[in-house]
């Protein structure tokens, strides 16, 4: 009986019940394939993080959006807020003001 880590195998045919229960055996075959794999796997060549965003920059830009046009759109939704709040507080002042007229007039009409 050979392993290979924490995988066993015996032959084609020839399963320990045990291996079988905690679903740790696998053939020969197969453990030779996979074994395969993961060395034909760790030859391949890599990106690397720089490469891939000059490969998918076009990409990240489709759905993001750039980093210029998001700041400008910060700037632009900064001043919308700015000029509702000082229209608010405008407004609020106006009305006061307004009140404060209204009462010395009915003052006065006394």
């Amino acid at each position: 009986m050979a392993s290979y880590g924490n995988i066993e195998y015996v032959g084609e045919d020839e399963a320990p019940p045990s291996a079988i229960e905690e679903g740790t055996y696998h053939s020969k075959a197969y453990v030779d394939n996979h074994v395969a794999s993961l060395l034909r796997d760790a030859n391949k060549k890599r990106l690397t993080l720089e490469d891939f965003k000059k490969k998918r920059s076009k990409d990240f830009e489709e759905i993001f959006g750039s980093a210029a046009d998001e700041e400008k759109k910060r700037k632009e939704y900064r001043k919308m807020l700015d000029a509702e709040r000082e229209a608010k507080l405008s407004g609020k002042k106006d009305k006061k003001d307004k009140k404060k007229s209204k009462k010395k007039k009915k003052k006065k009409k006394r």
